[in-house]
């Protein structure tokens, strides 16, 4: 149910892509205005890689549109990026004892 609620927040590639649709503008057009390569564009647009600040306000400034029409998107995708993959286990805090040996190792060590 979670997931669900995520996959409706608006991506910076999905955002990108609608913005470029708006102007009539292809990828190629895009890059050109903006001073990237067309497979840039294509990456960002399909969430294979995330742009830096910079080229973000390059993007946005050849759209016409304001940096902070992003910040949203990127502020998901960040949030997405530091949660732990579905499936994946919290690793747990080591046993009682075991912290005691750790400590008395650390101690003889020192």
């Amino acid at each position: 149910m979670e997931n669900s609620k995520l996959s409706a927040q608006p991506t910076f590639g999905g955002l990108l892509k609608q913005y470029r649709g708006e102007k009539n503008l292809t990828q190629q057009a895009l890059a050109d205005l903006s001073g990237l390569t067309q497979a840039e564009i294509a990456r960002f647009e399909k969430g294979h890689q995330n742009p830096a600040w910079v080229t973000v306000h390059r993007i946005a400034k050849a759209l016409g549109v304001t940096c902070e029409a992003f910040a949203a998107a990127a502020e998901t995708e960040a949030a997405e990026a530091r949660r732990p993959a579905q499936g994946t286990r919290k690793r747990e805090a080591p046993a009682p004892k075991l912290k005691e040996k750790v400590k008395k190792t650390k101690k003889r060590g020192a």
